[in-house]
C-alpha cells in the first residue's frame, strides 16, 4: 500500500498517473478527458516486514526463519541447543515453574526496559522477537562461578533432586532485575507459580528472602561465596559481585530467627 500507481476516473473511466513522491493523505485532482474532479487517498508506505525472528540467548544473537508457529521456547532450546538444557520441561502447561527463564524487552508504555520471569513451555517462539533471554546457565556456573542467587540456594540445602532449581533461581533473578530492594513478602509472593516436589519450601523461601531488604543479617561461612561483606551482598543481584549473607537454615523464632547449630553456636 502507497501510492496508487493509477487512479480511475470515475466518470469516464479514464486512467490517470498520481505523482509518485505524495505523501500520506487525501488528495483532489481533475480528469484530463472529461475534467470531473474527485478525490483520491494515498496511504504511507507499508513497512517491509521480515520472516525472520531474531532474539538474543545469553547474549547470543540468533535469527530464526519458517518457525512453526507452535514452537515454544522451551522446546527449541531443549530440542535445537544442546547447550541450554539447564531450563527444564516438566508439566509443560506453565504449572510448576521449572521451566521459566527471564525475558527482557522495550515497554513502550514505561518507556524503559522490563524484566518479566516467563513459562518458557508456554511462550511461543515467535513472541521472542526483538527480546534478550537469560537463562539459568547466562548467570553462572560452576565453571564460571556461581550466581549469588545459586550460591545461596545450595548453601541454604534448597536443591535436592534440583529438578526444580533452575526454575526458583530464574524466578529470583527476574524479581531483582525489576526490584533490586524487594521485602521478604513480596519474594514469597513472586513465589506462587514455582512447586518443588522433594526438598520442601522453608530451605528455598530461606535462601531467596536472604536477599529482601528487611532479612536478617546473619552473616555465616559459605563454602560457595568467599566473603561477607553484606552490602556488596545486596547489590551483587545486579552487578554480579558476591551473594548476600542472608539467614541461613534455620526456624523462625519470635521476632528474629534461630539459627542452626553451626560456627555461631545456635545463638541468634
Amino acid at each position: 500500500v502507497g501510492v496508487p500507481s493509477t487512479l480511475t476516473c470515475p466518470r469516464c473511466s479514464a486512467t490517470l498517473q498520481p505523482d509518485a513522491d505524495l505523501t500520506a493523505g487525501t488528495y483532489k485532482t481533475k480528469c484530463g478527458k472529461c475534467l470531473t474532479t474527485f478525490l483520491f487517498k494515498s496511504e504511507a508506505p507499508s513497512k517491509e516486514w521480515s520472516s525472520q525472528v531474531v532474539f538474543t540467548v545469553n547474549g547470543d544473537i540468533y535469527a530464526l526463519s519458517d518457525i512453526d508457529p507452535a514452537t515454544t521456547l522451551n522446546e527449541w532450546m531443549r530440542t535445537f541447543v544442546p547447550k541450554l538444557k539447564g531450563t527444564k520441561k516438566s508439566c509443560a502447561e506453565g504449572g510448576c515453574g521449572a521451566c521459566v527463564v527471564a525475558i527482557t524487552h522495550y515497554d513502550s508504555i514505561r518507556r524503559r526496559t522490563v524484566t518479566h520471569a516467563v513459562n518458557s513451555c508456554l511462550h511461543p517462539l515467535l513472541s521472542c522477537n526483538g527480546t534478550a533471554i537469560t537463562t539459568v546457565e547466562g548467570i553462572g556456573s560452576q565453571v564460571k562461578g556461581f550466581h549469588p542467587i545459586q550460591a545461596k540456594l545450595a548453601e541454604s540445602n534448597g536443591s535436592q533432586c534440583g529438578f526444580c532449581s533452575p526454575g526458583m533461581v530464574m524466578n529470583m533473578y527476574s524479581l531483582l532485575q525489576e526490584n533490586p530492594k524487594p521485602t521478604a513478602q513480596e519474594i514469597e509472593d513472586s513465589f506462587d507459580g514455582n512447586i518443588c516436589r522433594c526438598t520442601g519450601y522453608r530451605p528455598i523461601l530461606d535462601a531467596m528472602k536472604s536477599f529482601a531488604v528487611d532479612a536478617p543479617v546473619l552473616p555465616l561461612p559459605s563454602p560457595f561465596l568467599p566473603n561477607d561483606d553484606v552490602q556488596a551482598a545486596r547489590e551483587a543481584p545486579l552487578r554480579g559481585g558476591p551473594g548476600r549473607r542472608g539467614s541461613g537454615p534455620g526456624q523462625p523464632s519470635g521476632r528474629g530467627w534461630r539459627c542452626a547449630p553451626g560456627p555461631c553456636g545456635g545463638r541468634g
